[in-house]
């Protein structure tokens, strides 16, 4: 019997989506929605949601075979240890000049 991934939405487009998705996505479930009350916000949540999926797939699939691979062919885990580090300083210096999406039309910003 074929197992599917089970479809979820996720109540909220700010904590909600930062927060709730990754923990759903970890356990296997698939993001079907994205609520909120301010519909451009719901879509923009869903429009970043979509573009960062590939970005958080493709690591975890390679990820395990590399360190596999490295480890099969130096005996020990450091050097993947070192590349995960590595990339992750890549990743923060990519993120420091981002900034969080402007409020959509007729939102107040949380106090």
């Amino acid at each position: 019997m074929a197992s599917h991934a089970k479809r979820i939405g996720v109540p909220g487009a700010g904590f909600g989506s930062a927060v709730h998705v990754p923990a759903f996505r970890s356990e296997g479930r698939d993001i079907a929605a994205v609520y909120s009350r301010n519909e451009e916000r719901a879509r923009q949540s869903a429009e970043y949601l979509g573009v960062t999926r590939p970005a958080i797939v493709f690591p975890l699939v390679a990820g395990p075979i590399m360190a596999g691979l490295i480890f099969d062919a130096t005996g020990e885990y450091d050097l993947a240890f070192l590349i995960t580090i590595a990339l992750l300083g890549v990743a923060i210096v990519a993120f420091l000049p981002t900034r969080p999406p402007a409020p959509a039309p007729g939102m107040t910003k949380p106090r």
